[in-house]
């Protein structure tokens, strides 16, 4: 009994280096040429119709990407009947792109601009994230905790984004994700020892080393021995005994 607390953090140990390898290898391997699994745009008058929030959403099997923009003093951009859904409605837990940061506003032909990128990756659910924002000559800049990777350009709408390396935990998704491989993990490594344990003692055999229990002999004699211990590796032998 008293391996088992070092069984479990050992496989909680692996369970947090598998999240963080699959969350890391998720954004060196994302890819905008994938499809994604859903896209969603929302549209959202914060002042009509003088200012605007826009927010697309692209989510793949390993990560989500959101990107922001924001227009203040924008006359004449209104929103459509057909996307009357709100932009709020889009962001996850993790994302800060509900508030708009004033550091990274820039002018435009025609407003105060915002333009910011949140990317969450992890599976099965998202456990890092990173940030960016577009400056006025088109140049992504990290914003806390985040490397740009390389800028992909979206077939599916044209749009240029960068893609990152994650740094920031999401520790919720991070909890949940290390159980998960944790879990994967202790089974790998003692369900299946546990399983082959269980059917050798079912069998009269030795659940160490799978050494006959049983013999020859009579049942009275077989249940002696079995009380003994294991006489070929010594399992379940008290010092007595030896």
């Amino acid at each position: 009994m008293k391996r088992w607390p070092l069984r479990i953090a050992v496989c909680l140990i692996l369970g947090a280096i598998t999240t963080v390898a699959v969350a890391w290898g998720s954004s060196l391997t994302a890819d905008a040429t994938q499809p994604p699994n859903l896209a969603r745009l929302g549209h959202q008058a914060t002042r009509p119709p003088h200012d605007f929030w826009w927010v697309n959403r692209h989510d793949w099997h390993t990560w989500t990407s959101l990107y922001s923009v924001r227009r203040f003093r924008a006359s004449g951009m209104g929103i459509s009947e057909s996307h009357q859904s709100s932009a709020a409605s889009l962001l996850p837990t993790w994302s800060n792109l509900g508030e708009p940061n004033q550091a990274y506003f820039y002018f435009d032909a025609s407003s105060e601009r915002e333009d910011r990128y949140n990317f969450g990756f992890g599976w099965p659910t998202r456990a890092f994230w990173c940030e960016y924002a577009r400056t006025s000559n088109d140049a992504f800049v990290p914003m806390g905790l985040a490397v740009i990777r390389e800028a992909h350009i979206d077939p599916n709408t044209l749009w240029e984004f960068p893609v990152g390396f994650p740094l920031r935990p999401i520790w919720p998704g991070f909890v949940i994700d290390t159980l998960f491989y944790a879990a994967i993990w202790f089974g790998v490594f003692f369900g299946f020892a546990s399983a082959k344990r269980f059917i050798r003692i079912k069998r009269g055999r030795c659940p160490r080393c799978g050494y006959n229990l049983r013999g020859g002999v009579m049942s009275d004699e077989r249940l002696a021995i079995r009380a003994a211990g294991c006489p070929e590796c010594g399992w379940n032998r008290t010092e007595s005994a030896a």
